[in-house]
């Protein structure tokens, strides 16, 4: 037998915490644990039979958040492969890197009163310049504004957070 290996490990880890979400079956509704295991591809037959290699795509997740006041949008950043958001309680995912410099992502905190505003903090495993740092959306991560620029910020995962008392429903933040 094959010793498991610490990759392997965050892996099946990683999907173990995600299969809940993915696997709810009542996407409006709140989200439910389900006791099935559900496999999820790394590649699909389309993507093999196209020719993809594979290999260093998307690196690993770093980042995972979910927004409490709309429970069918999330973020999820990567090691090097960017950023991303879903509408539909993490089905499918699309890029969103409009303004945000860096190619990584270790934490998103969302606005639990606004699901409008987050926050991320940008890092990777090289350090970019001043690329690193905390950035700002305001579209559901449409587009990012760099509001604390940081020189390193290789592991600052869950480094961030939203105070839900200090909502202004004046100012919808």
């Amino acid at each position: 037998m094959r010793p498991i290996t610490k990759p392997q490990v965050f892996v099946a880890l990683f999907l173990g915490l995600l299969s809940p979400c993915l696997l709810a079956q009542k996407p409006n509704s709140a989200l439910q644990p389900s006791p099935v295991w559900k496999a999820i591809p790394l590649m699909t037959r389309a993507m093999k039979e196209a020719g993809v290699a594979g290999g260093e795509g998307g690196q690993w997740p770093r980042a995972l958040a979910w927004s409490l006041s709309d429970p069918n949008f999330a973020m999820m950043g990567t090691d090097v492969g960017g950023i991303y958001r879903s509408f539909d309680a993490g089905k499918s995912w699309q890029v969103c890197m409009v303004g945000w410099n860096n190619r990584g992502a270790n934490a998103f905190a969302l606005d639990p009163k606004n699901a409008d505003r987050l926050l991320g903090v940008a890092g990777n495993s090289v350090d970019l310049g001043n690329w690193s740092g905390v950035y700002l959306s305001t579209d559901r991560g449409a587009s990012w504004k760099q509001v604390l620029p940081k020189g390193e910020a290789n592991d600052d995962r869950e480094s961030i957070a939203y105070d839900p008392a200090s909502f202004d429903p004046k100012l919808g933040c």
